[in-house]
């Protein structure tokens, strides 16, 4: 529909929904503006495909003759904008006043336009096509302008060799970060980043979820596992001595990586007073060894099987689980033995597998087998009459139940030791010997 009464609507792309937006929204929900008696419908997208972005649509009549401005200040280079109804203009997500736009993409189809820092006139960004768009050339788009106009490089917390790198981006050759590991705590490693803002953060070239977006920040304190300082746990984010606050924040900020969703972080409670206080962080790395071991696969007791109780022993260094001792004459996992006065499980098979799992390793931790080995030495006859009963052990504490058990090995999985094994023997005299 055209513009009957020749009016030239103007479409501001420094107006969003939301604080100091200039935008109305009414009973629905619906964000608009107005200029001359047109009305103008915007609303804000965040799409998983551009991580680090945000996107605020302008609708328009097709058909009205239209310009662009932002503020003030009118966008000159645009071919044709009364034949689209739909402008979007492309921000970063740490932009939080929409001051920078990087791209304008017209319609729905492949029309985008990029300008020169502080320039008025935009030109067209040939070689975006929707075939294109699936190898991800809109966000790399985006990447290379939010590095131009912003300062802002994707952070890879990933990086574990010391020393500098540049940012990833071809058109981007500045040295902006150097990682320096600090020696007291062997488990981080410190990013220096010179004065730059970050996009967003990438682990292996994944997007993680629930960091900020911040803006000139001096370092970057990233924390390893425990076990084989690979996997970034712990993040800190320091953007101190700079003239202006950050987000409305001057201090520290700490983040720690969700124990459901590897790819997000959450807020630190209870956070560490700075980025060298290893008591504190080294709380918090602990947290995830519980969570790392869940995962191993332990022999586990049938229900019912008996009324033993026992707690599993968590060490940063080593394991040990419930373990069970099978009848001294037990051969036939489907034998089944008269004994009087002794009530069987419903099947032995749910006790002891009839195979031991291979040497694995979870998180750094080598587990052997099923974490606790018994060598059983040659046992005396017992009769019919003995009862049975499955033996628990325990890291400190072993329940003997019958004088059978005596002279086994336990054999724990030990990173400091030369061949990651310590053996635990336990004798005749109630006590146990560490080799």
């Amino acid at each position: 529909m055209g513009n009957s009464n020749g009016v030239l609507v103007s479409v501001d792309v420094g107006i969003h929904p939301g604080t100091g937006g200039r935008a109305v929204t009414n009973n629905k929900g619906v964000y608009t503006y107005t200029y001359k008696d047109r009305t103008i419908t915007i609303s804000e997208e965040r799409r998983d495909t551009l991580p680090g972005y945000k996107a605020i649509k302008h609708q328009k009549t097709v058909g009205e003759s239209c310009s662009l401005y932002q503020g003030a200040t009118e966008f000159h280079g645009f071919v044709d904008l009364k034949s689209y109804g739909d402008i979007y203009a492309y921000f970063w997500q740490g932009d939080d006043d929409y001051k920078v736009p990087l791209v304008i993409q017209l319609g729905d189809a492949d029309n985008y336009y990029i300008s020169d820092v502080n320039s008025t006139t935009w030109r067209r960004a040939y070689g975006i096509t929707f075939r294109t768009l699936k190898n991800d050339t809109l966000k790399n788009l985006l990447d290379r302008e939010n590095c131009k106009k912003n300062r802002a490089h994707v952070m890879e917390i990933s990086k574990g060799k010391e020393g500098p790198y540049k940012c990833s981006l071809p058109t981007c050759d500045k040295e902006i970060v150097e990682v320096s590991f600090n020696k007291p705590l062997p488990y981080a490693h410190s990013v220096k980043v010179m004065g730059s803002s970050i996009t967003r953060f990438e682990n292996e070239n994944k997007s993680q979820k629930g960091l900020p977006f911040p803006k000139k920040v001096n370092y970057v304190y990233v924390y390893f596992d425990l076990q084989k300082c690979e996997m970034p746990l712990l993040i800190c984010i320091d953007p101190l001595n700079m003239e202006n606050k950050w987000q409305g924040y001057t201090g520290c900020k700490w983040y720690q990586r969700d124990k459901v969703d590897t790819n997000a972080w959450i807020q630190v409670n209870n956070k560490p007073t700075s980025p060298n206080d290893s008591t504190r962080i080294l709380e918090i790395l602990k947290e995830y060894l519980p969570n790392i071991l869940s995962k191993i696969e332990h022999v586990q007791r049938a229900e019912k099987s008996s009324n033993l109780e026992t707690t599993p022993v968590i060490n940063p260094d080593f394991t040990l689980d419930i373990a069970h001792l099978p009848h001294l004459k037990f051969k036939d996992p489907e034998e089944i033995l008269d004994i009087p006065g002794y009530s069987y499980p419903l099947d032995y098979r749910d006790i002891y597998p009839s195979s031991i799992p291979d040497e694995r390793s979870s998180g750094g931790k080598i587990v052997t087998q099923t974490d606790v080995i018994l060598d059983i030495p040659e046992l005396y006859e017992t009769s019919a009459e003995d009862p049975v009963f499955p033996m628990d052990t325990t890291l400190g504490s072993v329940t003997p139940y019958e004088s059978w058990t005596e002279n086994f090995e336990v054999v724990l999985c030990d990173r400091s030791s030369p061949d990651h094994k310590v053996t635990v023997d336990f004798g005749p005299s109630d006590s146990f010997e560490v080799f």
